[in-house]
Order: C-alpha cells, then sequence, then structure tokens
C-alpha cells in the first residue's frame, strides 16, 4: 500500500508597508493564492516565510500573512510561522529546515509567490528540498506586471552561481556556501536552536506586533 504524506504550502514574503495596513496588494494577493491552494490540496500547513525586513514595521512578514490567512479562514493552529529569511534564498533554506523538524510527515511542499517570481523560486527550492520532497510550483498570484523580469534575470543567474554545483537537498553544503558568503551574515542554525526562532502558531500569537524587510 503507498503512503501519502502531508503537504505543505509555502508562501512567500515581501517587504511589509510602514502604513497602517501592512501588507501591499501584491503580498495579499500572494496569501490569498496560497489560501486556495492550502484548500485545493487539503494541506496539513501553511507555511509564511519572511523575516522582519522593514525597520520601520515592528512584526515579520510570516506573522502578518499569518494574520491575513486567518482571517481569509486558515485555522492558526495548522501555520507554522518561518521568520528568519530574508531573501528567496533564505525562504527555501529556512523553510526545509523548520519543516524537516517541525513537519516530519510533509512530502509535499507547494510553493507560492508571484508569477514573475516563479522560476527563481522553483529552482531554489528544488535545490534546498532536493529529492526528499514533491515539488509544486503552479500556485502563483499574477501581478500583471514586466518590469521585474529584468531584476529576476540577474537574481537567477546570482541563484545558479550560488547553487548549481550543489546536489538538491544536501543542506550541509547549501549552510557551508550561505555561511561564506557575506550577503548571508544571519543564523543558519535550525529552529530548535534559535530562541526566538519560527515555531508553530499554536505557540505564537500571529495578531502580535508584525516585524518585515526584504527582498
Amino acid at each position: 500500500m503507498t503512503v501519502t504524506g502531508e503537504t505543505a504550502v509555502v508562501v512567500l514574503g515581501l517587504r511589509l508597508r510602514e502604513d497602517v495596513s501592512g501588507l501591499s496588494e501584491e503580498l495579499r494577493g500572494r496569501v490569498a493564492v496560497a489560501v486556495d491552494a492550502f484548500e485545493e490540496l487539503n494541506a496539513t500547513w501553511l507555511v509564511p516565510s519572511g523575516a522582519r525586513t522593514n525597520p520601520a514595521v515592528p512584526e515579520s512578514e510570516a506573522a502578518a500573512m499569518a494574520a491575513c490567512a486567518v482571517e481569509l479562514g486558515v485555522d492558526r493552529e495548522r501555520i507554522l510561522l518561518e521568520e528568519r529569511a530574508e531573501d528567496t534564498i533564505g525562504n527555501a533554506y529556512y523553510a526545509r529546515l523548520l519543516l524537516d523538524e517541525r513537519a516530519p510527515d510533509v512530502t509535499t511542499v507547494a510553493v507560492v509567490s508571484s508569477c514573475y517570481h516563479g522560476r527563481r523560486a522553483a529552482y531554489v527550492f528544488g535545490k534546498c528540498l532536493g529529492p526528499s520532497y514533491d515539488l509544486r510550483i503552479e500556485y502563483c498570484h499574477d501581478t500583471g506586471r514586466s518590469r521585474e523580469e529584468t531584476y529576476e534575470t540577474d537574481a537567477l543567474a546570482e541563484s545558479h552561481g550560488l547553487l548549481d554545483d550543489v546536489a538538491p537537498g544536501d543542506l550541509d553544503r547549501i549552510h557551508a556556501r550561505l555561511d561564506a558568503a557575506p550577503a548571508y551574515d544571519y543564523d543558519l542554525s535550525p529552529p530548535s536552536e534559535v530562541e526566538s526562532g519560527s515555531r508553530p502558531s499554536a505557540e505564537a500569537d500571529v495578531e502580535r506586533p508584525t516585524d518585515y524587510s526584504k527582498r
């Protein structure tokens, strides 16, 4: 008999705005698509991923997205916050650490971002998740804009330069590569080794003040 594992939907953050709403229209769109995917796939976990990247905002991108998801009907007990990622590689790396430690029964991961970001997200998550996970990338928020394409082409090239010779799923090698890169000077340790790291929303108030920054 084939045993099917759990599914997690990972939604990637964007820098929060300084006004009272916090989430931009684009970020709200990502969350809405993620909630639709969560329901369609009958997923076990929703994983909002994003650190506090805007110093002027007192909460993380992940916390703000989680609060939005709860407003859209997701049970907060089904949300795992990933609050350390400051870019796409961080999203993938920290999501993998979080899932390995807090949701070991997950075998399928659906990644949600804006459509223009899809190629880079697919490449980076494929490298960080590796063959242990079934990666789904068909869910995305269409911004209807193309101005990001030049940036994405350059950013994808940078990701290839950093990760091309790393075997998919080799977290030790990815950790070492990030540890040696000047841009990645943040804590790369697993959630259990970080006092204020990501944790299940059951243990955290997803409506607490939020801190955001990035990309």
